[in-house]
């Protein structure tokens, strides 16, 4: 993938940058997030922020480092920047993501705006988990302990585990005054992150460097950072990336099991100069730091559990489904299918799954504006990431309206040795096929009738000469039906 290059690179290079008169003035705005549909590039309901990712803003020509940050609790992001044409990246753990869309995008900033831009959408790949969290730059010195989720190992056998940490660091003034004689000057400004993890593991570290050199007059009288022993830069950025990949089974045990691994992390600038000894500095820190672990496995799981599956009418004209799954591996979305035949499905809807959870979920979804004159037939298509898909039960609604079939008995008790059942016909989407049968309150079977509906009025009759006099129970049944239709007679002598 174009953008692995890219992100091993950014460790070996520092920003050289030159002074800019005023700090910036215009901001660019967006937001990263998991896309557990198909991916669009528009985050919807459902889908995950993604904290602890480093956006950074490049001149498209130099590829020259701009501005940086890092996401936050919520997936978004502000760049500063001065007007101008540029390149949006992003960069994230290509083993447990691919962009769903380039991952990189144009934008131009207008003097003293601010510009909206979509983001990104980041797929999960295939039989990956994949964490992050993180901290949006910050004052230096602070610390921090992230915590990430360990792997599952119901999940499946468990290859590797590889870390990826971020870093990016501004200084929004750098200010030099030289109050001696003119000289040259060599400055560097930059910031640390420290990780601390398991020794068989080993630690994690980052540094980032600004370096800036120049030559100022002899001191002008006037500590002001400015004039002509004086500079001021503004808004200078830097960022880095760390990888770790980890094999052995004493690593990939200190990632496994319940609760979350603990990452201390502790953040610090640092500032070196060289000259005649007679300059002044103040320096500006801000450091943001990100952190993701993805676990690459072999799964041992069916993709998708489900546990449960309902409807139900909501009011006079809506089906109201429900259902819960136990578990989810590579889920990318439930398709909602109905039918009024049981035969022929159509797509009413689509619901983003979880993608991979060992927690149950829940999910509801409400058909509305149905005809109640018919029945109403529904499945769900489960479809994972890498597009294979399997349906679930059929599930049947008859609304409060409908009258496709209705039975009655002519008389009710039945007092002369015949019980006559009417039913009324009049959905010919369900099979003509019919059964009739008269029970016991236990279950004995005491008269039964096979026959084919024909449209309108149809007339069954059961006898039951030398029956009980008592309670009995009447059940229509019909493939084209959910359940049986059932009502008590009365019989008597």
């Amino acid at each position: 993938m174009k953008n692995l290059v890219y992100i091993v690179t950014l460790l070996f290079i520092h920003s050289l940058v030159s002074a800019q008169t005023a700090p910036p003035t215009s901001s660019i705005r967006g937001s990263v997030w998991e896309e557990k549909g198909t991916p669009n590039n528009t985050k919807e309901n459902g889908e995950p922020a993604l904290n602890g990712i480093l956006v950074e803003l490049r001149d498209p020509d130099s590829f020259e480092l701009i501005s940086s940050t890092i996401t936050d609790a919520s997936g978004n992001f502000v760049l500063p920047s001065y007007p101008g044409n540029y390149v949006i990246s992003y960069v994230y753990p290509t083993q447990g993501y691919t962009d769903s869309i380039d991952a990189s995008q144009t934008v131009t900033v207008p003097a003293n705006g601010s510009v909206s831009v979509p983001g990104i959408g980041l797929k999960p790949v295939i039989n990956t988990l994949t964490y992050c969290t993180g901290k949006p730059t910050t004052v230096t010195s602070w610390s921090e302990t992230f915590q990430l989720p360990k792997y599952n190992a119901s999940l499946g056998k468990l290859n590797t585990v590889y870390m990826y940490a971020m870093e990016s660091a501004y200084h929004a003034n750098i200010n030099i005054e030289n109050t001696g004689s003119a000289d040259n000057y060599k400055l560097s400004v930059g910031g640390s992150i420290l990780m601390d993890l398991p020794a068989v593991v080993g630690d994690i570290e980052l540094l980032t460097s600004v370096k800036f050199s120049g030559s100022l007059a002899n001191f002008d009288g006037k500590v002001d950072y400015a004039g002509p022993s004086g500079v001021s830069y503004y808004y200078k950025f830097a960022s880095t990336t760390s990888e770790k990949r980890y094999t052995s089974t004493a690593q990939k045990n200190i990632f496994t099991g319940s609760g979350n691994l603990a990452i201390p992390t502790t953040v610090e600038s640092s500032t070196t100069i060289s000259g005649a000894g007679n300059l002044e500095t103040v320096v500006s820190t801000e450091v943001g730091a990100g952190v993701c672990v993805t676990y690459e496995y072999i799964p041992t799981s069916l993709p998708v559990s489900l546990v449960a599956f309902t409807v139900k009418a909501e009011g006079s004209q809506a089906a109201r489904l429900q259902w819960s799954t136990s578990a989810e591996r590579n889920n990318a979305f439930f398709e909602v299918q109905h039918s009024t035949n049981g035969k022929t499905f159509e797509s009413v809807n689509s619901v983003i799954g979880k993608g991979t959870t060992q927690v149950r979920q829940e999910y509801v979804f409400t058909h509305e504006n149905l005809n109640p004159q018919l029945l109403h037939y529904y499945r769900l298509k489960q479809v994972d990431q890498d597009g294979s898909f399997t349906y679930s039960p059929i599930r049947s609604l008859q609304l409060a309206d409908y009258k496709g079939i209705s039975l009655q008995v002519a008389s009710n008790p039945v007092v002369d040795g015949n019980v006559k059942v009417l039913i009324d016909y009049s959905d010919e989407n369900l099979k003509k096929s019919t059964s009739v049968q008269l029970y016991s309150l236990q279950g004995t079977v005491i008269a039964s009738q096979q026959l084919e509906l024909v449209n309108g009025h149809n007339e069954v009759h059961l006898p039951v000469h030398g029956v009980a006099p008592g309670l009995y129970l009447v059940s229509l049944k019909n493939d084209s039906l959910g359940s049986a239709k059932t009502f008590k007679v009365m019989i008597q002598r």
